[in-house]
């Protein structure tokens, strides 16, 4: 009757197909993506962002917290000190004394006034902050187990 008929499939993709559609779409922005770029210019800024997230790792592994003294606790603070804004550890040293102590020795006396309120200012610790002689000691309080 009709020698040259046409036939349509309207039936939904499965799964299957969507995903491999899916991927072949991945594929092709890829390729795309890097089509006519030199290797190894690509490589160079993938190794510098790769470079910049390690650091930045590091420094967020820095700012976790133990519940052990370490000398590098007080390093995110700024102490306001000669009318300005200074790391903490330009201003002083923090020696390690057990578990739960620490030692901080100000380099100049006339800071530790701006020193301890900075020390005070800190909320991110359970601390005591005392006076002795020449240097700040800070018991760190214990940590409290959740139930």
């Amino acid at each position: 009757m009709f020698p040259h008929q046409q036939t349509f499939s309207f039936a939904k993709k499965s799964e299957k197909d969507k995903k491999q559609d899916k991927k072949e779409k991945e594929k092709d922005a890829v390729h795309a993506q890097f089509e006519g770029k030199d290797l190894d210019a690509v490589k160079k800024d993938y190794e510098e962002q790769l470079g910049a997230l390690l650091a930045d790792m590091d420094e967020a592994l820095k700012q976790i917290r133990t519940g052990r003294a370490a000398p590098n606790m007080f390093d995110h603070l700024e102490v306001t000190a000669y009318g300005e804004k200074h790391p903490f550890s330009d201003l002083c040293q923090v020696i390690v004394k057990g578990s739960n102590q620490l030692l901080v020795r100000v380099f100049d006396d006339a800071a530790k006034e701006d020193v301890i309120k900075a020390l005070q200012r800190a909320q991110d610790f359970d601390m005591n902050v005392t006076v002795e002689g020449k240097d700040i000691k800070v018991k760190l309080g214990t940590s409290k187990k959740e139930h």
